[in-house]
């Protein structure tokens, strides 16, 4: 996407004939990919879950997260509904839910999908959380 939002039509031959507003849908899903990455870039600790509204695991999860987030001040969470946007789930190569990505200053250190245990995500989340205090 260019910064100006604007997209050339081409012409006959191929041949760039007029500037064209980019539709406003495209505006709102790059407003949502760039929040989702200021989000993650702003955040030391941040663990970015992709769900839907009817996945059964990850409504499950939501509480057992919440209290993992309460024992580690530093971990933000964010859930990402695929069905309301599913370009987040293309920027991030999620394919099923659940998937829980965990960033660690800007960068994905874990990537859990479909059928894992609260320790694989317990322990980094400890650990990292740990490291970031100590720097």
């Amino acid at each position: 996407m260019s910064a100006s939002l604007e997209c050339r039509k081409s012409g006959p031959a191929g041949q760039l004939s007029e500037i064209v507003p980019v539709p406003e849908y495209i505006r709102r899903v790059e407003d949502i990919l760039n929040d989702l990455q200021n989000w993650r870039d702003d955040n030391d600790l941040a663990l970015a879950v992709f769900t839907t509204p009817d996945c059964g695991v990850c409504n499950a999860l939501k509480p057992k997260i919440a209290e993992l987030a309460e024992l580690h001040p530093r971990l933000t969470v964010r859930y990402i509904d695929l069905e309301a946007h599913p370009e987040a789930g293309g920027q991030y190569g999620v394919f099923v839910v659940p998937v829980l990505l965990l960033f660690v200053q800007g960068r994905e250190t874990l990537r859990l999908a479909r059928y894992f245990g609260m320790h694989e995500l317990e322990e980094p989340v400890a650990r990292y959380a740990s490291l970031l205090e100590d720097a």
